[in-house]
């Protein structure tokens, strides 16, 4: 069929109905599903303008704001649930940065007891009396501090400080999942949860900072160090390489300090390119982490040219983006977040993004 003619059939009912080559003047229809539809021109009811943009923007147009969504499967070693994966990423980027998160966990954990016998070392060096003790209080006892006036603690959940077990656990409190580029449609006069909309012409945007706003309290009874640590990780499916590129050559016997890398030694999955971004630590009272010392910004600048590559190696993905950035924030056991530093995904708590306009040759 090449041509249309004036012929009209008013009703026409096919059970199948196999066309090589059609041309429809008007079609409307109710329920229609197509496997591949090349379409110049598009109209839609109650919308009038050119959805190029939106047709070019793909998956990484849709992403949350704020942290993740927490599943309800809590225990006293995970109170805080585990992380559900944001829509827009692929499962195996996914399943590769909890992982890397996992490892990390435990890893800081470790560090944290090692820092803490050091310490405690120091003050039983030098004959210095630990009171209130540097350990958790035993179980059985009352979880409430003493309030005046009635300030005393029963002897028997008074540990011995030289001898009680000093490890705290250290929890995963939330993650915060957004991809390294998304595509803005439109003026910039109106803006939507994923930039400005409207216009056909649009432009790329690569995230170039992540942040973070967290009010943390230390609410130890026994008022002994606390740490809260937050990770930037990128991963993505692709080539190589990714993480800073080293523009200085180092002196002669220079080392310097040994660069973040994975943890992940697990994995089974497809190869995934990856990269520390940041890992940052709030140290209630004396420093414990014996690699890291404090720094808490509330911003993490993200390397532009890592963004570009990643854009590089995804831009044609179909379906879910298989790239991610994510913020990991993990909280000791004794620390709070304030409630106008809350958890819930797209409440606050989780930072701001940044992204940076870049318009690909």
């Amino acid at each position: 069929m090449t041509k249309c003619s004036n012929d009209e059939v008013e009703h026409l009912k096919v059970k199948n109905l196999c066309v090589k080559e059609g041309k429809i003047k008007n079609l409307k229809s109710k329920n229609a599903e197509i496997e591949k539809a090349k379409v110049e021109t598009l109209k839609l009811e109650g919308y009038k303008g050119d959805i190029t943009c939106f047709l070019k923007a793909g998956t990484a147009n849709n992403f949350n704001v704020g942290f993740d969504c927490m599943d309800c499967d809590r225990t006293p070693e995970n109170p805080y649930g585990n992380p559900i994966k944001p829509d827009f990423l692929d499962q195996d980027v996914w399943d590769f940065l909890i992982c890397n998160l996992r490892t990390y966990q435990e890893q800081l954990a470790e560090d944290f007891l090692e820092g803490r016998t050091q310490i405690r070392c120091i003050k039983e060096a030098y004959g210095c009396d630990i009171c209130p003790p540097d350990c958790p209080i035993p179980e059985g006892c009352p979880e409430n501090c003493p309030e005046p006036p009635n300030c005393s603690v029963p002897a028997e959940c008074i540990p011995d400080p030289f001898t009680c077990d000093p490890r705290v656990n250290n929890f995963l409190f939330a993650t915060e999942t957004v991809p390294p580029y998304i595509f803005s449609c439109g003026s910039t006069g109106s803006t939507g949860p994923t930039g400005p909309v409207g216009s056909p012409d649009g432009s790329l945007q690569f995230n170039s900072t992540i942040g973070f706003n967290l009010n943390i309290n230390n609410v130890t009874c026994t008022l002994s160090p606390r740490v809260a640590t937050v990770m930037v990780q990128i991963a993505y499916k692709g080539v190589g390489p990714t993480g800073p590129n080293e523009r200085c050559e180092k002196c002669e016997g220079e080392t310097g300090p040994i660069p973040l890398t994975f943890a992940c030694d697990t994995w089974e999955g497809p190869d995934i390119n990856c990269n520390i971004v940041n890992v940052m630590c709030k140290q209630f009272q004396s420093t414990i982490n014996i690699n890291l010392g404090e720094n808490f910004s509330g911003n993490i600048v993200i390397n532009t040219q890592e963004i570009k590559n990643i854009f590089s190696q995804t831009k044609n993905a179909t379906d879910k983006l298989p790239a991610a950035i994510q913020l990991v924030v993990f909280l000791e056991g004794g620390l709070e977040v304030s409630s106008n530093g809350t958890r819930g995904g797209g409440e606050g708590g989780g930072g701001a993004n940044t992204f940076t306009s870049y318009n690909p040759t």
